[in-house]
């Protein structure tokens, strides 16, 4: 099994049409194989604060992508 690069997508949650947006291209990008890309809402889980979250996961991928807008 080949082994894909994680990546993790950081944006803002809001406005909720760039929170839309971001998540269709990561699951597009998820589709083509070539990489395994995750946002902050895969780290979010209840009772977890979610910063801590966040940064473990950007701690755990090999490449980082942010939107800044």
């Amino acid at each position: 099994m080949k082994i894909l690069p994680m990546c993790f997508f950081a944006y803002p949650s809001q406005p909720p049409d760039l929170d839309e947006t971001i998540e269709h291209a990561i699951d597009e990008m998820n589709l083509a194989g070539t990489l395994q890309v995750y946002s902050w809402k895969h780290f979010s889980h209840p009772g977890s604060i979610i910063l801590t979250e966040v940064c473990k996961g950007i701690d755990a991928c090999n490449l980082f992508f942010c939107d800044l807008t």
